[in-house]
């Protein structure tokens, strides 16, 4: 390699810097740190939103308002939890609704 051509030293440098990013992280998942975003709603709340819905007093805006978050939020955070839920493989792609309403 010759190191003098600047862009074969950037490359060097930054394929290092990769290295030890990768490093970092894996080293963290090790000592069992969670890495990402922290999540908004714990399963728990919104197993509480979903039977809240269910129940047909509360629109999806109303229970996102309660609790602080907005409704895109709250309806992309139920659907997802509903797929985990599901673990039939002939529907692995549902819409909102489907998700929402079985």
């Amino acid at each position: 390699m010759d190191t003098l051509c600047p862009r074969n030293l950037a490359e060097f440098e930054r394929s290092i810097i990769a290295e030890r990013t990768r490093a970092g992280l894996e080293a963290a998942k090790i000592r069992g740190k969670t890495l990402g975003r922290p999540r908004l709603l714990s399963e728990e709340v919104l197993d509480i939103a979903l039977s809240r819905l269910e129940e047909g007093n509360e629109g999806l805006t109303d229970i996102a308002r309660s609790l602080n978050v907005s409704p895109r939020t709250l309806s992309r955070h139920l659907i997802n939890a509903k797929i985990r839920k599901r673990t039939c493989p002939e529907t692995p792609h549902l819409s909102a609704h489907d998700a929402l309403f079985p």
